[in-house]
């Protein structure tokens, strides 16, 4: 049960971050655009009615790119093996063998 509802919280949560973070690209990319002029607007083909589903598409795309990298970095670091850090100690005799300054090694 416990697993589920931390399953459950992961997804809203999620859904949310996605959802602000296409209304923020979204309007971002609307607002560029509708500061163009016409003639820009003709110049990369774009008409002044189709800028909100532009915007639309092109946050919905971006935010869809963003979700599938942070999954697949998750799953790489899902199936890594964990490797212990050294310690402090650990990497002080490390260096003084390396000078060849240890007078313990």
């Amino acid at each position: 049960m416990t697993a589920y509802l931390a399953t459950l919280v992961d997804g809203i949560g999620t859904r949310l971050v996605d959802g602000y973070r296409r209304w923020t690209l979204r309007r971002q990319t609307a607002m560029q655009l509708f500061q163009l002029d016409d003639h820009m607007l003709r110049d990369i083909g774009v008409i002044r009615g189709d800028i909100p589903h532009l915007a639309a598409r092109q946050a919905a795309d971006k935010v869809a790119r963003e979700r599938d990298r942070r999954e697949r970095q998750r799953a790489v670091q899902a199936h890594a093996p964990r490797v212990p850090r050294p310690t402090a100690r650990e990497v002080a005799e490390d260096i003084a063998f390396r000078s060849g300054s240890c007078a313990a090694c």
